[in-house]
């Protein structure tokens, strides 16, 4: 069985195509994360879905050919607002690093 996992994280993306539990192929994807005030954290929405689809395709390619499963992890603590109906964000992803609410959490 051939699999191929997505790790999207917090500085990049990484896919990785195995197969009987070796390596075939591996991609990784730079993201940027932005701080446009001191304590806050964001990213792009369209530039992590973007290094999601470009890593994957990258393993992908260079594994020659179809996998069986797709497997995702991501920063689950990062939170992003979207439009049900059109599926645009509507706003930047808040990265699990932010801090802005410390001060209510504490």
């Amino acid at each position: 069985m051939r699999i191929l996992s997505i790790d999207q994280g917090t500085s990049g993306t990484k896919a990785i195509v195995v197969e009987g539990g070796k390596t075939v192929s591996l991609a990784e994807v730079s993201v940027h994360p932005s701080h446009p005030s001191p304590g806050a954290v964001e990213q792009d929405p369209q530039e992590l879905l973007e290094s999601v689809i470009s890593a994957g395709r990258q393993a992908l390619s260079s594994a020659g050919g179809a996998v069986d499963v797709v497997a995702l992890a991501n920063q689950g603590e990062t939170v992003l607002a979207w439009d049900s109906d059109s599926g645009s964000s509507l706003s930047p992803a808040i990265v699990w690093q932010d801090s802005r609410a410390q001060v209510i959490c504490d």
